[in-house]
């Protein structure tokens, strides 16, 4: 009967675990979208100093992110 407890026990922490991961990806995504989305919209409004952060806090969700590097830098010669 202990074993069973402990399957039981070990299933719900591993579900537990693994529901919180996924909550945190998808936030990290939502909120990466959110900046790339603002930084472009601060491109079109030509205030390249709040389009460079947005982009800047991007990287910080998704570090090494080819489209935010590159945005990045085009801003950052404006």
């Amino acid at each position: 009967m202990k074993k069973w407890i402990w399957i039981v026990i070990a299933i719900v922490i591993g579900a537990s675990v693994g529901g919180y991961a996924y909550a945190r990806h998808s936030q990290n995504e939502n909120i990466y979208a959110q900046a790339m989305k603002r930084g472009r919209l601060q491109i079109s409004n030509k205030n390249y100093t709040a389009a460079e952060t947005s982009f800047t806090n991007a990287l910080k969700r998704k570090p090494n992110d080819e489209q935010a590097n590159k945005v990045l830098n085009q801003t950052q010669s404006f």
